[in-house]
């Protein structure tokens, strides 16, 4: 091994350990609340599944809640039930199942081509924006990741086995991770895994009848895995597969009238877009110098059918969840590994020293643009944010700001030696710098305007709730997990209720209005809130009904 290749070596490795440091560990430090509508949500039916000892059928506010399989909330329970009823016990699991997804696009990577691959995937993948963002305050969507990489994955590593046993095993280990993924997030997953192995085996003509038969065997053996805790729930709620695969899995794909529908085709693309910075752009890189090499030997084959594999997957994962009439942003995540490894393969090339010359050129003025962009992102991102939320940052914080954007013109100055180790582990560390600013500086205020928090610590002080607690067009999933104990269990039914702010609503003596005092004004309008007496509670407006 040469110095030069010790020294990329090393770069990347500690590269690796830091973006995984920093966007995996690190923010276990930051105090801010839990977030609503979802975060705090799903913390409180995990709470409830700690305290009604009930781990198979999820409940919220003892209301068996529907929506989401099991999985994910059997690691927040346990997570709650080993470090405590607390925000870093919920965020704790998020974060492990990032890191799980990053480690699975590193894994894929490296077995389709080599470690500067995986190595640089890993990074990419950690620290492009959706990812890295999503996995602070994580969705069930973080749990799906590791599986649909794996199964696909492991798809691939069996076109090159020819052992009965070998075969057998691999079919069976993809059927378990298909069955988990249907047990963390329903049929979305496998059909990600379907239509991308799919498309790549029809374009690149290699479906055959024992693809097929082993495809056949994955889906029954998934479905042996996750069909026992669904079949669990049926027998408890009757009606529940009918309602989870019809109602929310059909109807959703195809009717907009289901939730998160109604959003255009290409709802999609600017996530896509935002999400996949500050590597995404990159993946052109890849394809350029795909199109320069002329080299065709047997490693180049594999790395070939690699590339179409991971093209496809992104495509036909892409054109799938845009054609669902049901759409969030969260839902694309499994559309992030694969970009996150063709945007890595050009990097690991230059690295290498065998990028083509005509795409080496393009990626040193691709990062040169990107580079003097850089120390203007953050003051404009705080800037938008500060508008959005309604927050003041001082000049010291736009100061820092822009002096950590300035961070990005770091690496330029060993792009010019041709270091390129260097190169990629200082973008690295810039990406880190102002990471962590954000979420230390930024974060925090942003969360103490959505989150109940300070509300329940409300009437914790209290000791007692009103008669009836009415959320203007506010979830009130962290409000039920920051109420003590003795106060969660009091709750009757219906006596913490959702209202929507445009629609008629008459209070009853004792009831409790409460909005955001963002939508206030509105609020005023259609809820006729002037004869009530009004109390400020944290960013709260609370209505009482004498």
């Amino acid at each position: 091994m040469t110095f030069e290749s010790r020294t990329v070596g090393k770069a990347l490795w500690i590269s690796a350990v830091a973006s995984a440091t920093v966007v995996f560990v690190a923010p276990l430090f930051v105090n801010f609340p839990l977030l609503d509508p979802d975060e705090g949500l799903h913390a409180a039916i995990a709470q409830e599944i700690v305290e009604r000892g009930d781990w198979i059928t999820p409940h919220f506010l003892g209301e068996p809640f529907l929506d989401k399989p099991i999985f994910y909330f059997w690691f927040q329970a346990t997570s709650l039930k080993v470090f405590g009823m607390n925000e870093t016990a919920i965020r704790l699991v998020g974060l492990f199942w990032g890191l799980l997804g990053a480690t699975a696009t590193g894994w894929l990577a490296w077995r389709m081509f080599n470690r500067t691959v995986g190595l640089v995937s890993f990074a990419f993948y950690s620290t492009m924006i959706l990812p890295a963002a999503l996995s602070q305050a994580a969705a069930h969507d973080v749990a799906l990741i590791p599986f649909v990489v794996l199964a696909l994955g492991l798809f691939f590593e069996a076109e090159r086995l020819n052992g009965h046993l070998s075969l057998t095993l691999i079919t069976a280990a993809i059927g378990v991770a298909l069955g988990l993924s249907v047990l963390a997030k329903g049929f979305v997953g496998a059909a990600i895994v379907g239509v991308a192995y799919g498309s790549y085996l029809l374009f690149t003509k290699r479906l055959t009848w024992a693809v097929f038969l082993r495809g056949a065997a994955a889906l029954v053996v998934a479905a042996l895995t996750a069909g026992g805790w669904y079949l669990a729930v049926e027998a408890k709620t009757p009606g529940y597969l009918y309602y989870f695969f019809v109602e929310r899995h059909l109807l959703g794909f195809a009717t907009a009238g289901q939730r998160h529908g109604g959003e255009p085709f290409w709802y999609y693309l600017p996530i896509i877009f935002v999400g996949g910075m500050p590597w995404l752009n990159y993946g052109l890189i890849t394809l350029r110098d795909w199109r320069e090499r002329k080299t065709r030997d047997a490693v180049l084959l594999y790395e070939r059918l690699a590339v179409a594999l991971l093209f496809c997957w992104a495509i036909s994962g892409f054109l799938l969840l845009s054609a669902a009439s049901s759409k969030l942003i969260t839902y694309v995540w499994p559309v992030f590994p694969p970009l996150a490894v063709l945007s890595a393969i050009g990097w690991a090339r230059l690295l290498d020293g065998t990028l083509s010359v005509g795409a080496k050129e393009a990626l040193r003025r691709s990062f040169t643009t990107a580079s003097f962009v850089g120390p203007a992102v953050l003051p404009i991102v705080f800037f938008v944010v500060a508008s959005i939320y309604k927050l003041r940052f001082g000049f010291a914080v736009i100061s820092a700001a822009f002096a950590v954007g300035c961070l990005a013109l770091v690496p330029l100055a060993f792009l010019r030696r041709e270091k390129h180790a260097m190169v990629f582990a200082t973008s690295i560390a810039s990406f880190a710098a102002q990471f962590l600013l954000t979420m230390f500086v930024v974060l925090p205020p942003i969360a103490e305007t959505i989150s109940a928090k300070d509300l329940a610590l409300h009437y914790n002080k209290q000791g007692v709730l009103p008669h009836r607690v009415c959320f203007a067009e506010e979830r009130i999933g962290s409000f039920v997990f920051y109420l003590e104990p003795r106060l969660r269990a009091s709750i009757a039914a219906g006596q913490l209720r959702e209202i929507k702010i445009d629609e008629e609503f008459t209070p009853a003596p004792g009831d409790v209005i409460v909005t955001a005092a963002t939508r206030l004004n509105r609020a005023k309008r259609y809820l006729k809130l002037d004869d009530l007496k009004r109390s400020d509670v944290g960013h709260y407006a609370v209505f009482e009904k004498q």
